[in-house]
C-alpha cells in the first residue's frame, strides 16, 4: 500500500486508510510493529488516538480494537467525531466504525 500512497502524494490533500487491519496496538508483536512502522513512514495518525474507542471486535468474552482509520495528520483538524457503533442487532463480530 505504501507505493500507492507515495504515488498520490501531492495529488490529494488527505490520505485515509481504513479497514480490518487485525492489529490491536495494546498488544506488542511483529504485526503491530510492522503497522506502526508503516504509519511512521507514511506520516499517518491512528484515529483512535484522538477519538478513543473501547473495542471494534468482540467474540465470546474477548474484546479488541482491530478495525482502524489511519489518516494524514492534516486531516485530523477537520474530523469532529469518530467511533465504533455497539449495536445488539449487529450480526458481525466487528462493530461498524465511522468518522465525520
Amino acid at each position: 500500500i505504501s507505493p500507492v500512497i507515495k504515488e498520490r502524494v501531492g495529488k490529494y490533500d488527505f490520505v485515509s486508510v481504513q479497514g480490518d487491519i487485525n492489529c490491536d496496538f495494546s498488544r506488542l508483536n511483529g504485526h503491530t510493529n510492522a503497522v506502526h512502522n508503516f504509519l511512521i513512514n507514511e506520516n499517518l495518525s491512528i484515529m483512535w488516538d484522538s477519538f478513543p474507542v473501547k473495542f471494534t471486535f468482540f467474540a465470546q468474552d474477548r474484546f479488541a480494537t482491530l478495525d482502524h482509520f489511519f489518516v494524514s495528520r492534516n486531516m485530523l483538524e477537520y474530523i469532529t467525531e469518530a467511533g465504533s457503533v455497539d449495536d445488539s442487532e449487529n450480526l458481525s463480530d466487528h462493530s461498524p466504525i465511522f468518522y465525520n
